[in-house]
């Protein structure tokens, strides 16, 4: 499984930005960029509970004071 964050194109749900789930070996069509972010997205959960093992992840942004 895959948890990634569409920025566009097809969505089987109607729902074109978002994070998603993904069967890795159903992916087709996957488009690597050099488009890149800043920081974490809306709704970003380190801990995800559908993810047995966390290979890559994003550093939260640190609360400021």
């Amino acid at each position: 499984m895959l948890r990634g964050y569409q920025v566009g194109g097809f969505s089987e749900f109607g729902e074109p930005f978002g994070w998603k789930l993904y069967l890795v070996d159903e992916i087709s069509k996957l488009e690597i960029t050099d488009n890149n972010f800043r920081g974490d997205r809306k709704d970003y959960n380190p801990d995800d509970p559908m993810m047995k093992e966390i290979i890559c992840g994003i550093e939260r942004k640190k609360a400021s004071k």
